[in-house]
């Protein structure tokens, strides 16, 4: 008897070791949340069978060439899950580190004119530092707070309400010795007539970081949703506030398969979602944060904005490349950076996509076909992350990318997406609509001035908020 089980024992310590590999494997499997019962039941099956066929094999006594491939089939699957394991894990800690992001912050400089002999912090102890108010004072209040911590003594300051009147106060009143600044504000000096080249009479002197929390999404149960994708107008850390230049509602419906997209100009006139609820460009927004662009947007179109998605140009370009590149349809002929645009279908790299997104000069139509353009961008990435080949090797894709961009989606609800298109392979249809209005100037809170704006067209809201309900509520159209 011992003898037999001697000779079985082989057998038995390579079962249970693949075995218990299994188990692992499943546990790790079911953690990602990824696979459907149907597809973990299916998932099961195959190492339960996997697991009778090395154990038929390595049982036999008499024939010892079956053990050996039996052994050998046996620690080649073990070699394989190690492998499954590695990546699985990867995949999961570079979702993790895009998604369920709660923070972002900005950067405030200390500006002095460029002769100012001050060479860091500690020299302005005893100046007169302009600072803005009401515009942006709850990121300019936390600088201050650090500012005179540093310093050890509250430095004096002079209140501008308007970003000119503080660069006058500096360079042509002489009023103050330095400037307080959000740095999200210097590219809106190419809006400012006379102000364009005043940084080069600046310096910066010392950077002031504060973070600011962003409110952590409700949950969301239903099969339709609705997520603000932002593309920031700067390079760099993507969770930096930075005007917003795209600025698209992208709304998902899982159960019917369809999908709004819904691009709004950037400077389309609207009241931003500050206290007061001032007028003012949709760009400037995202210097206060993309929870305002997203709360602006959600007032606008009178609905939900459930999450948002960010990123910057740099990463843009990174996440059209680690795709492997796309193919977008362009409304027209043209030319933009160093390349060339035939109307209709174009493939594009990761460049090539980032020049066709920002035209706006160049093409008829200039901002509202630019943001049809960029609809264009968006459809195509979603036709190439929902394909099977990207849910198989997402993981070298996300690896690429997970610096580019960064968002408040919860990993749960990504891995119900990733479940759902595992399960049911949905060939997503794509609505896009663009709002227009006409050109005209106003005055804008964040330049303390007027500058050009687009009047928001009401019959375009209207007809944008009719396609995101529709989407959102399909049974109400059903109804009627």
């Amino acid at each position: 008897m011992k003898e037999k089980l001697r000779s079985f024992l082989p057998s038995i310590i390579i079962c249970g070791i693949l075995l218990l590999a299994d188990i692992a494997f499943a546990i790790v499997l079911a953690y990602t949340a990824f696979f459907s019962g149907r597809l973990m039941g299916i998932c099961l099956l195959v190492l339960m069978l996997h697991l009778g066929a090395i154990f038929a094999l390595t049982y036999s006594r008499k024939r010892r060439v079956l053990t050996v491939i039996g052994g050998f089939l046996a620690f080649l699957m073990l070699g394989l899950q190690i492998l499954g394991y590695v990546y699985i894990g990867s995949g999961i800690g570079a979702i993790k580190s895009i998604t369920g992001t709660l923070t972002e912050y900005s950067e405030t400089a200390v500006f002095v004119k460029t002769d100012d002999p001050a060479q860091e912090l500690s020299d302005i102890k005893d100046y007169n530092l302009g600072i803005l108010n009401p515009v942006d004072y709850a990121t300019t209040e936390k600088s201050l707070v650090i500012i005179n911590e540093k310093l050890g003594s509250e430095i004096k300051t002079t209140t501008y309400t308007g970003l000119p009147e503080l660069l006058d106060g500096i360079l042509k009143e002489q009023e103050i010795d330095a400037i307080l600044l959000n740095k999200g504000f210097i590219d809106t000096l190419e809006e400012l007539p006379g102000h364009e080249e005043d940084m080069k009479s600046l310096r910066e002197l010392a950077v002031i970081q504060t973070e600011t929390e962003i409110p952590e999404p409700e949950k969301v149960e239903s099969s339709s949703f609705t997520v603000y994708i932002s593309g920031i107008d700067t390079t760099g850390p993507v969770s930096r506030k930075s005007r917003s230049d795209v600025n698209i509602l992208a709304t998902f419906n899982t159960e019917t398969g369809e999908i709004a997209l819904v691009t709004t100009p950037r400077d389309y006139y609207v009241q931003l979602a500050l206290d007061g609820n001032p007028y003012d460009k949709l760009t400037h927004a995202g210097i206060y944060g993309v929870q305002t662009s997203s709360d602006t947007l959600a007032a606008l179109y009178g609905t939900k904005i459930d999450y948002y998605f960010r990123l910057n140009f740099d990463g843009f370009k990174d996440i059209i490349d680690a795709l492997g590149g796309v193919t977008v349809n362009s409304l027209y002929n043209f030319s933009e950076a160093g390349f060339t645009y035939k109307k209709g279908e174009n493939f594009v790299n990761g460049e090539q996509a980032l020049a066709f997104a920002r035209c706006r000069y160049k093409v008829p139509g200039g901002d509202y076909t630019r943001g049809l353009h960029q609809m264009e961008v968006i459809k195509a990435v979603i036709n190439k992350i929902t394909s099977v080949s990207f849910l198989a090797n997402y993981h070298s894709v996300l690896d690429k990318v997970s610096n580019c961009f960064d968002s408040n989606i919860p990993y749960e609800k990504i891995a119900e997406l990733v479940r759902n298109q595992l399960d049911k392979g949905t060939n997503w249809k794509v609505e896009s609509f663009s709002v227009n209005g006409r050109g005209a100037s106003r005055h804008c809170y964040s330049l303390g001035l007027k500058a050009y704006v687009v009047i928001p067209y009401e019959d375009k809201i209207e007809a944008a908020k009719a396609l995101i309900n529709r989407i959102k509520n399909p049974e109400e159209e059903n109804k009627e």
